[in-house]
């Protein structure tokens, strides 16, 4: 399969963004929309966009292929199996073309011969089910949590704008631990839910204690995937069970239909517990990337 590299402002966003939807791994990363509020990027295009593949650039003496930090997975976005001469083609350009490269492959791509990788692990639970069978899975600290929400009277509301106190309670939290998050990264969240939402594709659910905010979760929701995009939590909530509240009122009201819920992460070990504790299965997704080198 022989890819074009096309510039982004030759990309037909409209074919794009349909071979993404129609791809057997669709991943929000790779819309247009997405890629374009939070980096600049190239795209690798076979025939008529029956597979593609963005690249997100950055450098001008020494151009460099990366991954930016709000997007989980790239790589290839295709229906069918993408094959191992794909994968070693396009690797292969990159380094023939670029100082570096480090991209996080999407879980469609297994082990690349030859290549190095590195595995990050995503957990996703199923939502086909009724919400009474969901729940049967749910750890004993999900279930005390929500219980404990439950007897400390938490409220939830949802809304389709961006919500400034979900960011606010992550800087003041999480953010503050996490030194290579700046002021461009906050501005890339709000571009990029804000893109989503006037799409109707965004949601923000949040509780509420005694009248007060105290968590919210931001989701993407596209084609049969709800992502859980950005969190932020404040001191209150850990005390009365806020996140797992309202993780569990997404799953009540999406359980039952064509739904995937991507928890976005977590090689963390307690995020990863977090997660796994509303009973989801774990998915390993690769990295591969390069030292620097000269091109060739």
């Amino acid at each position: 399969m022989k890819f074009d590299r096309i510039e982004r402002h030759q990309i037909d966003s409209n074919k794009w963004d349909e071979c993404v939807r129609g791809s057997d791994n669709f991943r929000h990363y790779a819309l247009t929309y997405f890629l374009d509020s939070t980096c600049e990027w190239i795209g690798l295009v076979y025939n008529d966009y029956e597979s593609v593949w963005p690249l997100p650039v950055k450098g001008k003496l020494f151009k460099q292929v990366y991954q930016p930090l709000l997007a989980q997975q790239l790589g290839p976005f295709q229906k069918g199996q993408v094959l191992d001469s794909d994968l070693t083609d396009v690797l292969s350009h990159l380094r023939k073309n670029y100082w570096r490269h480090s991209i996080k492959l999407n879980n469609s791509v297994g082990e690349i011969e030859h290549y190095e990788t590195t595995e990050n692990i995503n957990i996703e639970l199923d939502l086909g089910q009724a919400y009474d069978s969901v729940v049967r899975s749910y750890k004993r600290t999900a279930v005390s949590n929500i219980k404990k929400a439950t007897q400390n009277g938490l409220e939830f509301q949802t809304q389709a704008e961006f919500e400034p106190r979900v960011l606010q309670a992550f800087k003041l939290g999480r953010g503050n631990e996490i030194q290579i998050l700046d002021e461009a990264f906050y501005t890339h969240v709000e571009q990029i839910y804000d893109a989503f939402s006037i799409r109707g594709e965004a949601e923000t659910w949040s509780a509420y204690l005694n009248g007060e905010w105290i968590a919210g979760v931001m989701i993407l929701k596209s084609q049969n995937r709800l992502l859980n995009f950005f969190t932020g939590t404040s001191s209150a909530a850990k005390n009365v069970g806020g996140s797992h509240f309202i993780i569990d009122q997404i799953i009540r009201a999406y359980a039952g239909g064509d739904w995937v819920f991507d928890f976005e992460g977590s090689n963390d070990e307690n995020l990863g517990y977090f997660y796994r504790s509303f009973g989801g299965m774990q998915r390993i997704y690769l990295q591969v990337m390069s030292n620097w080198h000269f091109p060739i």
